[in-house]
């Protein structure tokens, strides 16, 4: 069963981890992915029999996310869904945290 035929996907967070996994079981369940990452190779190699639309984006980097949005809107590209599974973090207590690191993990993780 292909649930997800003529499904657009969008999945942040491709190269690795729980959202390459998550793209290649929509692969595998009919879907048409949009791959976000920092790395086109990685990316490009996660499904490679699908012909994924990969879009090479540092999304720690504000900037390179509105260029991302910016150049879906142009394309035009109708999104059924959207796999948010990009993750930073740091391994440190609590109280050696900073306001802008927590800012910067909140940015990348949840927005």
């Amino acid at each position: 069963m292909h649930r997800f035929n003529n499904k657009t996907i969008l999945v942040k967070g491709a190269s690795s981890g729980i959202g390459r996994s998550c793209a290649i079981r929509l692969a595998e369940e009919g879907a048409h992915l949009i791959l976000v990452g920092r790395q086109e190779e990685t990316l490009r190699a996660v499904v490679p029999d699908c012909n994924p639309h990969v879009l090479v984006c540092d999304l720690e980097k504000e900037v390179e996310v509105q260029q991302l949005v910016v150049r879906l809107k142009q394309e035009g590209t109708a999104i059924t869904g959207w796999l948010l599974a990009a993750g930073v973090h740091a391994l440190r207590p609590l109280l050696l945290e900073s306001p802008g690191s927590l800012h910067d993990m909140l940015a990348t993780n949840v927005f």
